[in-house]
């Protein structure tokens, strides 16, 4: 808030620039939350290639629209796909070997 205006201006105006400036420091805080589940999902992937499950990191930015039931649901799905793909490549093969 300019000097001036805090002197000479309203009250109310006053109130607007600290509201504002709550907003802006949720924002920023909400900004390096992020910032820290990427480097966390970063460090976690590369620790994890010395394990026996490699963990990936996203593959996509996060849409910040979905709730995190959404994209629990979608890993899900994929998980079940890729399930349903190593069966069916595995009952292919056993119908192979019986041939």
């Amino acid at each position: 808030m300019p000097p001036d205006e805090y002197w000479h201006g309203s009250a109310s105006a006053t109130k607007a620039y600290a509201e504002a400036y709550r907003i802006r420091k949720r924002e920023r805080n909400y900004e390096l939350w992020l910032q820290g589940l990427y480097f966390y999902r970063a460090l976690s992937a590369t620790l994890s290639h010395m394990g026996d499950e490699p963990f990936e990191y996203f593959s996509e930015p996060l849409d910040l629209d979905k709730t995190e039931e959404e994209y629990e649901a979608e890993r899900l799905q994929k998980e079940a796909e890729q399930l349903e793909a190593t069966l069916n490549a595995f009952a292919k093969r056993v119908n192979n070997e019986r041939s």
